[in-house]
């Protein structure tokens, strides 16, 4: 029981040490990428739709989200995955 107990606790101190942690690398990303990264509004800590409120007033955000889809490569977007900031990860 105890040998058990040792190769369980062993296997999962391994598996969580074992883990390598992918940090954003701005240098795979354009300058123009990283301008539109640049106009999200982070403050907000929001992801919104197209239409925002009870008017359905047009989404700066969205709008902005549209630009990088529309700019950024599919390596690029890939990059961003790994940003600090969640609303650029989403």
């Amino acid at each position: 029981m105890r040998n058990l107990i040792l190769s369980i606790l062993t296997f999962s101190a391994l598996t969580v040490l074992g883990r390598t942690v992918e940090r954003f690398d701005s240098t795979k990303v354009s300058a123009q990428v990283l301008e539109i990264v640049n106009d999200f509004e982070f403050e907000d800590g929001m992801v919104e739709s197209a239409y925002v409120g009870y008017a359905g007033q047009p989404s700066d955000q969205f709008e902005v989200f549209e630009r990088l889809y529309t700019e950024a490569t599919e390596s690029e977007l890939l990059e961003l995955t790994k940003h600090s900031e969640p609303i650029v990860r989403t």
